[in-house]
């Protein structure tokens, strides 16, 4: 369980890793290739479920396409901001931080539930004869909604992060004056 004590001994260790060391510029690569993974999970699903359908018309399979592009988009942009924050950190201390870890497990857990509902909401849909419109919405709908949980989830912890950021910044001014 974290506590805010160990987040702020943490921040106050970053703090002092920081005064030796740079922040590490990671590759746009690093950053990417999760989102880029997601957005082909997300194609491929749509793709076996309604494009091998023999239910589904044409434009029904372009829209389960096309919607699975943009989400696949978007997962590319929200994945790879995330990841150029996290890899920024020097990797040593990312790997003994148990903020971070915990961080990063939580992250993961919800990542992994999204690719587990989508190609589960587009084999259902596909499979009870449902359009690729009504498909696109419910399942956009579901994603909000993960997502907005996940925010709520770990804005949690970003309070007690910035209270320790705000308690470390006051005590080196006290100690400068």
């Amino acid at each position: 369980m974290l506590t805010h004590q160990i987040i702020q001994n943490e921040i106050e260790e970053l703090k002092q890793i920081l005064a030796h060391q740079d922040l590490e510029i990671p590759s746009f690569w690093r950053c990417t290739w999760p989102g880029l993974v997601c957005m082909l999970w997300f194609l491929l699903s749509s793709y076996l479920s309604y494009w091998l359908s023999d239910y589904a018309s044409g434009l029904e399979r372009i829209a389960a396409m096309v919607f699975a592009g943009a989400m696949g988009f978007f997962s590319i942009v929200l994945i790879a901001n995330t990841r150029a924050h996290f890899l920024s950190l020097p990797q040593s201390f990312r790997k003994k931080s148990k903020f971070f870890g915990y961080l990063s497990g939580k992250c993961k857990a919800y990542g992994v539930f999204i690719l587990v509902l989508f190609p589960c909401l587009a084999f259902y849909f596909s499979s009870i004869h449902l359009n690729a419109i009504a498909f696109s919405v419910i399942t956009f709908f579901c994603m909000i909604v993960t997502v907005m949980v996940m925010n709520i989830d770990l804005g949690r912890y970003q309070l007690a992060t910035l209270t320790s950021v705000i308690e470390a910044v006051r005590g080196v001014s006290r100690r400068n004056n």
